[in-house]
């Protein structure tokens, strides 16, 4: 099998490639590694988009689209995320392999040149800053973006439901900003954290592709003359921390209740280990993480209390969230079904084929990492998290993993918070 390598390009700036001429498509990725703060998070999210919908080269949306076509079509992406209390800004490149260009063309150089164009020679004034006129548009389509949310109940309800069970805590913070925010942002703001974002951040390059050495030499190049001085780093930092229950709710124009529901632990590793990792993904799939598990089988089908019920893990903050939606009256009698399950899990009372489903499902999602370019890139960035992680000793891991493991796992948690998005009627 292929290898994965880490090469340093300079201070905490690093590119990892994966070479292989499997698919029909490949990808070049950057992943901009900032601390996560209520004061920033917005202009981060305001600058990501202009400097990836503009350059000093490509000075205007039909630019852009023009040179995206002469790169076959190529796909650019722009999405901010979160990790711990980590802000990281991606732009994410997906183009055909150089194999189905016209006279095998070096597409993958190209494309490298083209992300280094958009990340380091933003289009700015004379006096280098970012245009006003650009800086209003792109707020305009970030106002609509973040008000978008208030449509999709569910992904709002999980939104709040997360700013609760972490509010205080950076976590809590939302990695796309704030509507209120948006603006008191200056053209100084975005000029300090772009600055920022290239001299003080860190900075993971991802290629999954064809092999090309030129790709190392073309981001070196880029890097050489700048001075670095990194002050993050795009490793994950684990613990958990148990809080005092909070509880909220929001009343909507809808027929079916959202609620959200959050567990903590208070868990502290130095070094976070696989075994930990797999001990809590087992977990949470027997509790609600398939088809297999606890909530589905028993709250959503056995006793049809929910039209959807699951739970998620927050690995690095030890914490589960499940989310569910419910008939209105339905709401205490699948909130206390739900804590049941729970109960049940952290006192071992789990069944083999629970425990036999759930070693299947986390050993075929390690396996198919492979499948796609997209599923190596994740593995990717999961290794950049954690360096422990590698898929081998997870699968040989779980397959000595016990249910007194999981008991004990469980135990560790306890109900923290819950939300809920309810009718009108119910004020």
């Amino acid at each position: 099998m292929n290898q994965i390598k880490n090469i340093e390009i300079a201070k905490s700036v690093n590119l990892n490639t994966y070479f292989t001429d499997k698919f029909k498509t490949s990808i070049f990725s950057v992943f901009i590694h900032t601390p996560l703060k209520r004061e920033t998070a917005t202009i981060n999210r305001l600058l990501l988009k202009l400097i990836s919908g503009y350059s000093k080269k490509f000075s205007s949306a039909k630019e852009i689209e023009r040179k995206k076509a002469d790169l076959y079509g190529l796909s650019l992406s722009e999405s901010c995320l979160k990790d711990g209390d980590i802000q990281i800004l991606s732009m994410n490149l997906d183009f055909i392999s150089n194999k189905f260009t016209i006279d095998d063309e070096n597409l993958s150089a190209s494309v490298c040149d083209f992300l280094m164009e958009l990340l380091l020679n933003p289009k700015f004034d004379e006096n280098g800053y970012f245009f006003e006129e650009d800086i209003n548009r792109e707020k305009r389509l970030l106002r609509d973006e973040l008000e978008s949310i208030l449509n999709d109940k569910r992904k709002y309800a999980l939104k709040k439901g997360v700013s609760l069970l972490f509010d205080g805590e950076a976590y809590g913070l939302s990695a796309n900003g704030y509507v209120e925010d948006l603006e008191k942002i200056t053209r100084e703001d975005l000029k300090r954290a772009y600055e920022d974002l290239i001299y003080n951040s860190a900075i993971e390059f991802i290629y999954v592709g064809e092999e090309n050495q030129n790709i190392e030499k073309k981001l070196k190049y880029a890097f050489e003359k700048i001075e670095r001085v990194p002050e993050i780093s795009a490793q994950s930092n684990f613990f958990g921390k148990k809080i005092t229950f909070v509880s909220g709710e929001e009343h909507f124009d809808l027929t079916q209740s959202k609620v959200v529901m959050g567990f903590r632990a208070d868990t502290v590793f130095d070094e976070f280990n696989s075994r930990e990792y797999v001990v809590l993904s087992l977990m949470n799939s027997i509790f609600g993480g398939g088809t297999y598990s606890k909530l589905f089988m028993n709250v959503r089908e056995k006793q049809s209390l929910c039209y959807y019920c699951s739970s998620q893990l927050i690995v690095n903050r030890f914490a589960l969230i499940v989310q569910s939606g419910v008939e209105d009256e339905n709401i205490e009698l699948a909130e206390k079904s739900i804590l049941r399950e729970f109960q049940d899990l952290s006192e071992g009372k789990i069944s083999d084929d629970e425990l036999k489903f759930s070693k299947i499902a986390f050993e075929n999602m390690l396996k198919a990492f492979y499948d796609t370019p997209e599923l190596i890139e994740s593995l990717i960035i999961m290794q950049i998290k954690n360096k422990n992680f590698d898929l081998n000793d997870l699968i040989n891991l779980s397959k000595e993993i016990t249910k007194d493991d999981i008991k004990r796992a469980a135990e560790k948690f306890t109900y923290s918070m819950k939300y809920a998005i309810r009718p009108q009627s119910r004020k």
